[in-house]
């Protein structure tokens, strides 16, 4: 068994100093003033022109973001950590979702320039009281809607979410009653579950993994279940 128990884990999170929280240098940069010059540890001219959208999943931490490098404008992805050698700890030089990074963002440099990531870098420091956003805030700064939703008050706020929740609702209501019509209300509940433990991204997957496991004979499933 790993050694590396939930309780080494609380630990080793314990002891890391507070305001190196990768969180806290996440929240820095999406607040980071625009327009200010900033150098790089290579001495080049850095401007923040859009920070990006924060990216809560998968792949680098802020996407689309715009940045001026010697007065020459470049859009792509920023990556934050709370030290250089971290690029290479959490594999990115080998992960071509990182490929468009433009700009690695860190606390700390712990690498000599000849060991470091061929990307341009910049020191940011933390801000020492971390305040998370609250969901409202963060979608007011990171959604494609934003000044939409800033010119909406509680009331109208509430209706647009409503009445997009009862259409996304509708919608799947009606791909599973085609799905029910086409193969069977019980395999296309199933194949509606097995979507779902998917969620976003294995979806499709695991929907083979249910066309697969459906083709057996009814004893054999049965013994799964068991």
């Amino acid at each position: 068994m790993n050694s590396y128990t939930v309780q080494n884990f609380r630990q080793h999170m314990i002891a890391e100093p507070s305001d190196l929280y990768e969180i806290q240098l996440q929240h820095t940069w999406n607040n980071i003033p625009l327009n200010k010059k900033f150098t790089t540890l290579d001495k080049q001219e850095v401007i923040v022109l859009s920070p990006g959208i924060w990216n809560r999943e998968a792949g680098p931490d802020f996407q689309n973001a715009k940045i001026s490098v010697n007065n020459t404008i470049i859009a792509g992805d920023i990556e934050i950590h709370t030290k250089t050698s971290d690029w290479y700890n959490h594999g990115h030089d080998e992960d071509p979702n990182y490929d468009n990074v433009i700009l690695h963002v860190i606390a700390k440099n712990n690498r000599s320039k000849s060991g470091s990531p061929p990307i341009t870098t910049m020191i940011l420091t933390p801000n020492k009281k971390y305040e998370p956003p609250t969901p409202v805030t963060d979608i007011y700064k990171c959604g494609k809607c934003a000044k939409i939703f800033q010119n909406m008050n509680q009331s109208q706020l509430s209706e647009l979410l409503s009445s997009a929740g009862e259409e996304r609702y509708t919608n799947k209501s009606k791909i599973i009653l085609e799905r029910m019509l086409s193969i069977g209300a019980d395999h296309a509940f199933w194949e509606a579950i097995f979507e779902a433990l998917g969620y976003k991204n294995n979806k499709q997957n695991f929907k083979e993994l249910y066309r697969r496991y459906s083709e057996y004979p009814e004893e054999e499933r049965t013994r799964f279940t068991e």
